[in-house]
């Protein structure tokens, strides 16, 4: 065996964590919160279906528009004390100019006792931006939500 592998082998012993199969690892389907900034707590949104929210006129009519930051959670399930290999990334593009609106990548995860992980990115300023498409991938598998924020009368 390659001097690499015995060397991520007995770091891996060391350190007590397996590296987890890409295989074993598996996203969760995405979820999404926003900010109440009277209870000063994250709620969580009602999705349309289970890839998307649809929020017409979302913040304006809550809170005056006061505050549109969203939270994508990004469940992760796998054996317990696994540290993922490769890294995830979550990605948050306007269907309205293509471009990516943010992006965040999370690297050197690890599994819990209880299987399930939750990585997160708060987005700002995203209230009337029409539609923006979260994406989360890693290796070959992908988990979409479509967060519709149209605004008008």
């Amino acid at each position: 065996m390659a001097l690499s592998h015995w060397l991520l082998t007995g770091l891996c012993l060391v350190s007590g964590h397996a590296i987890a199969a890409t295989a074993d690892i598996k996203l969760e389907p995405l979820r999404v919160r926003e900010f109440d900034p009277i209870k000063g707590e994250w709620l969580q949104l009602e999705l349309f279906s289970p890839q998307s929210f649809i929020g017409w006129n979302w913040r304006n009519q809550r809170w005056g528009g006061s505050d549109d930051d969203l939270q994508i959670i990004l469940p992760i399930s796998g054996p317990p004390s696994a540290r993922l290999p490769k890294p995830i990334m979550l990605t948050l593009t306007s269907r309205k100019t293509g471009k990516v609106v943010q992006r965040r990548s999370f690297v050197d995860v690890m599994i819990p006792a209880t299987g399930t992980t939750y990585q997160t990115l708060v987005a700002s300023d995203l209230a009337c931006d029409g539609g923006i498409d979260a994406v989360a991938t890693y290796g070959s598998q992908k988990r979409q939500l479509y967060l519709g924020l149209d605004c008008g009368e």
